[in-house]
């Protein structure tokens, strides 16, 4: 299987030429500390995807006041390590706050301009690329089969650069520690990403996939998410339910160092899945929390998650790995 791949532009498309135009397969994870093993990594370049997305927190780094060469130095970890997993799968990234520099970091981050510039240039972004000039990392890739009969959206977006601060809340309780904020002033994305994400949503494409590096459908716990901003959270979901029954969609998010499969029934149209693959390399301590939407128990191991699209028979099969590549969830639904 050989892959074509341009990831250096906002619009970019991925043509996978390979001898069975039937399947196209996509991994993606999260949080990968570059001083940890990642045998994990192994595996996935054994799977060989057409496409792997990084879901954020690829480094882990404090940047504040005069350590940017800390920040510098994770980098130069990282990218040896990818060069001694031989690493050539075609890669999306966008960041989370591990790469963005500070823990739960928001609009208010002093330094996210600068730590901008190190993440596109740890990507090899190109000065051209719009990127580089935009505020913001959002952008939208296309990935088609090789006649162009079939084809997928990843619109990636930016939940740091925008986002607004959350609403602590008094700190008594160890696993609460942001409450839901319902001020309609308080966003996740901004008014200009809003703007390309709603004329984005509107293209009919075959699968559409929003990678989200906060979770979106979790409800129930007090970490960050989606849910702490609720009247955002109902925006997204009116624009995925009024445009996925032409263009199916699904939801790929990290950050919680935990893997779970979510769902939203929606009445009128084809129901949403959300799977949340987190960590690569970083396995949580067990903890049980509320889930009203979450479909099996969290998985707190190394995971990594997979799609495999069957343009045959129209149907798309999502799994959350584990570390030798082990399937422990499953769902699978028609494209049609």
């Amino acid at each position: 299987m050989r892959k074509i791949v341009q990831v250096s532009l906002i619009f970019a498309v991925i043509t996978m030429a390979q001898s069975d135009d039937r399947y196209t397969h996509i991994a993606f994870g999260s949080c990968l500390h570059q001083e940890h093993p990642m045998p994990i990594m192994t595996t996935i370049k054994k799977q060989d995807p057409d496409l792997f997305i990084s879901l954020g927190d690829f480094i882990y780094t404090k940047f504040e006041d005069g350590l940017e060469i800390e920040t510098s130095r994770a980098y130069s970890r990282q990218r040896a390590n990818m060069r001694g997993l031989g690493w050539d799968i075609p890669t999306l990234a966008i960041w989370d706050d591990g790469d963005y520099g500070i823990n739960d970091g928001d609009r208010t981050y002093p330094y996210k301009s600068k730590s901008k510039e190190l993440f596109l240039d740890f990507w090899g972004v190109p000065e051209e690329d719009p990127r580089r000039n935009q505020e913001g990392l959002y952008f939208e890739s296309l990935i088609s089969s090789d006649d162009g009969s079939k084809v997928i959206q990843v619109l990636v977006l930016d939940v740091r650069s925008f986002k607004s601060p959350w609403r602590k809340s008094n700190g008594k309780d160890p696993v609460v520690r942001y409450l839901p904020d319902d001020d309609p002033v308080k966003t996740m994305l901004g008014e200009k990403q809003w703007r390309w994400l709603i004329h984005s949503v509107k293209e009919n494409v075959d699968l559409r996939i929003i990678v989200s590096p906060l979770q979106f459908l979790a409800a129930g716990h007090y970490w960050e998410s989606w849910s702490m901003f609720p009247r955002e959270r109902m925006k997204l979901l009116k624009w995925i339910q009024k445009t996925n029954r032409v263009s199916p969609t699904i939801v790929i998010s990290g950050d919680r160092h935990r893997g779970a499969f979510y769902k939203k029934d929606f009445k009128n149209g084809p129901d949403l899945f959300e799977l949340t693959s987190s960590a690569l390399n970083r396995p949580a301590i067990e903890r049980d929390e509320p889930g009203p939407l979450r479909r099996n128990k969290l998985y707190v191991q190394e995971n990594y998650g997979w799609i495999e699209a069957d343009w045959k028979r129209s149907r798309l099969k999502m799994q959350l790995r584990g570390l030798e590549g082990e399937i422990i969830y499953q769902e699978m639904f028609s494209l049609r």
